[in-house]
């Protein structure tokens, strides 16, 4: 029986094409003296998660190319081996136009 009350199936096997969503069903299971138990379940109808690709190995060594520029929230601490550049304002678009202080540093 589903959620709705209507009865889905008879037998030891009842299969069942479902759109994604979550569903509850009661088992009820009698035997031939008449004597019978139920029992409910929830089912889950997902879609799967799926592995996502990786890329390739990239090379060997430390941070990005030399003259590369990194940005990073003003006032946070220099990292190795670039130098500060200048701190900058982002400004987000349109309706909230919100403001980010950036600092810019590039790569020795």
């Amino acid at each position: 029986m589903d959620t709705r009350g209507d009865h889905v199936g008879v037998g030891p096997t009842v299969t069942l094409t479902l759109g994604l969503a979550f569903y509850t069903f009661t088992l009820t299971v009698t035997d031939t003296t008449g004597q019978f138990a139920t029992d409910t379940t929830a089912v889950t109808v997902q879609l799967p998660t799926l592995p996502r690709p990786a890329g390739p190995q990239g090379p060997p060594g430390e941070g990005l190319v030399a003259g590369a520029l990194l940005l990073l929230p003003a006032g946070s601490p220099a990292p190795t081996n670039y130098r500060f550049v200048g701190t900058f304002i982002l400004t987000g678009a349109p309706p909230k136009a919100e403001k980010m202080h950036v600092d810019v540093y590039r790569h020795n």
